[in-house]
């Protein structure tokens, strides 16, 4: 690590790049300048992740400027970074485990989950997995690796970024369980990084202009940490160390006591930003702290509510309800099908994609197991009007999923599909469509789209078609005029 991070600062040094210069203040410098070029008296500083330390670093130095904060996935600019990621890891799967304890479908279904997943810890410990690992954002670049037992507990973590990927890990345990891997290739690879990532010099420079000073040098992780050591982040010190990049001032690991408004939003499953830690946070700054208690690493952009709450606190810098928090959607494991028969086709589009119906998570031989090289699974799933449908996000609204694709045809009416300011559809029919940028197949590349689902004669059906965003308006169009009938003999023929 400490080589290759000092053949890249000698390559870039050579290519004219000062790696001095990616920190936070001089990204907070230049947010200022934006907002004197705008013309801005004061403005409203959203931060999520990193960017609620932006988000202080900036009140601290230009605090004149802003006039309220919403901070999501918050951490104080003062806490230690050494060991967010293995105990705010521990801490998230802990609190994840409990909700599957907690839900009758979960827990039955995946009994003893959690001496399941130290079991397996330690048989991978001893006897190391292949995976065949996916580039999620090219589609194509594919090799294969070893995954310890650690490597797994970390793959884990990283799913409880987000709810979706957090409600396939018991399954993904299951299946390890009876030498099944496909389904931790596939978590791996939406897991893991990316050709299309972060810039990962960039990353390094600023953690250590930021942070490396305030390390504790002789942090006793193995003590501490016991098996979760190859887990922790003490590697900053020797990575650091060969960058030789300046020592952050005091002030980068002070408090940064807000004159400003603020609202703090935070996940139960954040493994990186802990809420135990928001907790924390938003006492000391006397703001008010919204938790999502089935939510990861940050809210904004994937939850209705939390965008919602953050639009109405920026509106009135005033304490918002909410209560919608609450009642966002969890990760839910379905029962086994009524039947053994499922309705499965498979329609060839000219654009070379196609559409086909889908199983659920943990519905063992019943439908379609791949696709395009792809392994398929939905393991999203939650209760809604008393039949069991697949969601993409925490916006639970009809409306806005299919304004996610924005389906134009469907503005008219289409046989049972009607538009009129929502979509009406028969009782036990649901109309979905998933985002496309961040599919459950890989991101940015074939992405899927989820139509329908609902029960019909007992059968609970999830239908998606799989393709470039570009074809979707006519492999929808398709689906809908070819497969629903079939689905639906009772809808008028045509529709």
């Amino acid at each position: 690590e400490a080589r290759a991070a000092d053949d890249c600062a000698t390559r870039l040094a050579l290519e004219g790049i000062d790696l001095s210069h990616y920190g936070t203040l001089s990204a907070a410098r230049d947010l200022e300048a934006l907002r004197k070029a705008l013309g801005v008296d004061r403005w409203d500083v959203w931060g999520q992740s990193y960017g609620t330390r932006m988000a202080q670093t900036y009140a601290r130095e230009f605090g004149d400027g802003v006039r309220s904060m919403v901070l999501d996935g918050a951490y104080s600019i003062a806490d230690d970074p050494d060991d967010d990621y293995t105990t705010g890891g521990a801490e998230a799967l802990d609190a994840f485990l409990s909700l599957c304890a907690s839900q009758s479908r979960c827990a039955r279904q995946y009994p003893d989950l959690g001496q399941r997943i130290d079991d397996l810890i330690a048989r991978a410990d001893s006897s190391p997995i292949d995976v065949d690992y996916l580039d999620p954002d090219d589609g194509s670049t594919a090799f294969t690796y070893t995954m310890s037992g650690q490597d797994i507990l970390s793959t884990f973590y990283g799913a409880l970024y987000s709810d979706y990927t957090a409600a396939s890990i018991p399954q993904v345990v299951a299946d390890l369980e009876n030498s099944v891997t496909w389904s931790l290739d596939l978590l791996a690879s939406q897991t893991g990084p990316g050709s299309g990532g972060e810039d990962y010099a960039a990353f390094v420079a600023v953690q250590c202009m930021d942070e490396w000073s305030y390390i504790t040098p002789d942090l006793d992780v193995e003590g501490r940490f016991g098996e979760l050591q190859s887990s922790s982040n003490v590697y900053w010190t020797s990575v650091c160390t060969a960058l030789d990049l300046q020592d952050a001032p005091p002030v980068e690991d002070q408090f940064v006591a807000l004159e400003q408004p603020a609202l703090v939003l935070s996940g139960s499953f954040d493994p990186i930003t802990p809420h135990r830690e928001a907790v924390e946070f938003a006492g000391q700054l006397g703001a008010q702290l919204v938790q999502f208690p089935r939510s990861g690493h940050g809210q904004l952009g994937v939850s209705a509510c939390a965008s919602s709450l953050a639009a109405e606190f920026t509106r009135t810098l005033a304490q918002v309800d909410a209560g919608c928090a609450q009642g966002d959607v969890a990760p839910m494991i379905p029962d086994a099908p009524t039947a053994a028969d499922f309705f499965e086709v498979a329609l060839e589009h000219p654009a070379g994609a196609a559409a086909t119906a889908l199983v659920p998570i943990g519905w063992v031989g019943y439908g379609p197991e791949s696709f395009d090289g792809y392994a398929i699974r939905d393991r999203h799933l939650v209760d809604v009007a008393g039949f069991t449908i697949d969601l993409f996000d925490d916006t639970d609204s009809v409306d806005s999923h299919i304004e996610a694709v924005v389906v134009d045809w469907l503005n008219t009416s289409v046989g049972a599909f009607e538009r009129t300011g929502g979509i009406a559809v028969p009782p036990g029919w649901v109309v979905l469509s998933g985002a496309t940028d961040d599919s459950p197949v890989a991101r940015g590349t074939p992405a899927m789209i989820t139509l329908a689902a609902g029960e019909i004669d007992g059968e609970v059906v999830v239908l998606s078609v799989f393709g470039t965003p570009d074809d979707h308006q006519e492999l929808a169009k398709a689906l809908i005029e070819t497969m629903v009938p079939a689905l639906n003999p009772a809808l008028p023929p045509g529709s």
